[in-house]
């Protein structure tokens, strides 16, 4: 008997359709910029905000300064 396909084993022993180096967010900080130029740490955004340092949402109507460190891997 053949079962189809559920999709189970996305990433077992498949072969990704990634090549070479990835880039992802090691942390992502609000901040605010005084009027001489200094940056202070308004907060520091966790794991389930960046869904796990592969992306940040930001609202259409909501505007912030973010700083964001980056790590590459394979």
């Amino acid at each position: 008997m053949s079962w189809p396909d559920s999709g189970s084993d996305r990433g077992a022993e498949k072969e990704s359709r990634w090549k070479g180096k990835r880039i992802g967010l090691a942390s992502v900080e609000e901040i605010s910029i005084a009027d001489d130029g200094s940056q202070k740490r308004i907060r520091t955004f966790n794991g389930d905000e960046t869904h796990q340092g592969r992306h940040v949402r930001i609202g259409v109507d909501d505007f912030r300064i973010l700083r964001v460190k980056l790590y590459e891997y394979e």
